[in-house]
């Protein structure tokens, strides 16, 4: 399993103290840029664990 699965997510973005929608739609983005990843962690674990975790 590689190591980088060991990691911690990084916590989602504060919010930004504006209220324009630029810069709000921005920070979605990012917040879900960072669920992506590791939801995409999660599931390569998770097939780890089916494949190789029953060696």
């Amino acid at each position: 399993m590689p190591a980088e699965y060991a990691v911690r997510c990084p916590p989602p973005p504060p919010l930004p103290r504006s209220t324009q929608v630029d810069p709000i739609a921005l920070e979605l983005k990012t917040m879900y840029d960072l669920y992506a990843l590791c939801a995409g962690r999660m599931t390569d674990l998770l097939n780890w664990l089916d494949t190789e975790g029953q060696r």
